[in-house]
């Protein structure tokens, strides 16, 4: 019983990205799949090297855009974003995602790993995982002008 098929090829330079970037790029990826459970989905991840350096040490993973069919067409943006922090040695970790589709749109970020004294509190850890969301219901904002959030915190 097939339950999905995936196809990956490596891309020679794309002139529009090349111009985009100031420099050639190698090693973009096309991957294209179907599944029963995710329906048709068309992922391009953009080469290691494409990280972005936000300044102050704070970088981002290559960025990965997305287009998927179920449970409905979404396009999707993610990153992962590593952010160094005062007197530790080891920088938070982040997992970043925008996302739209016919209905509205959601951005999401999951900090993974634990913040050891925050603002310099003594016996105060956040953490392992935490997580904030802010969807909009395209309908609802223009009728309201009030997006829907979420916090989660997972032990």
């Amino acid at each position: 019983m097939l339950s999905g098929v995936q196809f990956c090829a490596t891309l020679d330079q794309v002139d529009a990205l090349n111009d985009l970037m100031r420099k050639p790029v190698l090693g973009l990826v096309l991957r294209i799949g179907w599944s029963r459970l995710r329906g048709f989905s068309l992922d391009v991840l953009l080469p290691a090297e494409l990280s972005l350096d936000l300044g102050n040490g704070i970088r981002t993973t290559p960025i990965k855009l997305g287009i998927t069919t179920k449970p409905s067409a979404q396009l999707a943006l993610s990153a992962g974003l590593s952010l160094p922090v005062a007197n530790s040695s080891d920088p938070l970790i982040f997992s970043l995602m925008l996302a739209a589709n016919m209905m509205g749109a959601s951005a999401t970020a999951e900090m993974q790993g634990w913040l050891h004294k925050p603002f310099g509190l003594e016996n105060v850890n956040i953490g392992p995982v935490i997580g904030l969301s802010i969807g909009i219901i395209y309908a609802q904002f223009v009728s309201t002008g009030t997006p829907r959030y979420v916090l989660r915190y997972d032990e």
